[in-house]
């Protein structure tokens, strides 16, 4: 990255960090019982990730559980094949303002929904999906440890297994868990 795109860079944090002081959201503890609706965010660096993100989609929606799905490609143009995938938003390096925030029309609509649940399923650390998750109004997120820019209610540790695979499952495990008794029960005998 060129000194000037570190710049822009950074007066984009900058502008994240004083939009995140001003807004407030309405923070609720949900689970797959109580959750009607749910968004997954994600980078799409491989094949193999994007299959694991329509499975667990697959899961929420066999679940009753509506899921709305916002993906970003670090490149200049969105491959034609992920155009077509049904509830979900795909944007990439284009769709960026100057200070690398995104600026579409679905990406602002997605940041003002208040989900149920948000599940940060990114792998990278993007500054555009993170702008998107810090500034969601979602009532519950959930995503991997990140030290900075984070605005997580639920944070997993994955650094001894950096994967999607189990960051997904470890994100079903604890969430079926969350305000649920018989959850709770269940992991303390394991």
């Amino acid at each position: 990255m060129s000194a000037f795109s570190k710049i822009r860079l950074s007066l984009g944090k900058s502008s994240l960090l004083k939009r995140q002081h001003k807004r407030n959201r309405n923070r609720i503890v949900h689970n797959f019982n109580t959750a009607r609706d749910t968004a997954l965010v994600f980078d799409i660096a491989d094949e193999e990730n994007f299959r694991l993100i329509k499975e667990f989609s697959k899961f929420l929606e066999k679940l009753g559980i509506k899921t709305d799905l916002l993906g970003y490609v670090p490149d200049k143009e969105i491959p034609g094949g992920l155009l077509l995938w049904e509830n979900c938003e795909i944007f990439c390096m284009n769709d960026l303002d100057f200070y690398f925030r995104p600026k579409t029309e679905p990406v602002q609509k997605f940041i003002n929904h208040p989900y149920d649940i948000l599940f940060d399923l990114s792998m990278n650390n993007f500054f555009p999906l993170t702008y998107t998750t810090v500034l969601s109004q979602a009532r519950f997120k959930t995503g991997r440890y990140k030290e900075s820019l984070n605005d997580s209610d639920l944070m997993i540790n994955i650094d001894g297994e950096p994967s999607l695979g189990f960051l997904i499952e470890q994100t079903k495990n604890y969430v079926s868990i969350l305000n649920n008794p018989k959850g709770a029960e269940k992991m303390s005998t394991l």
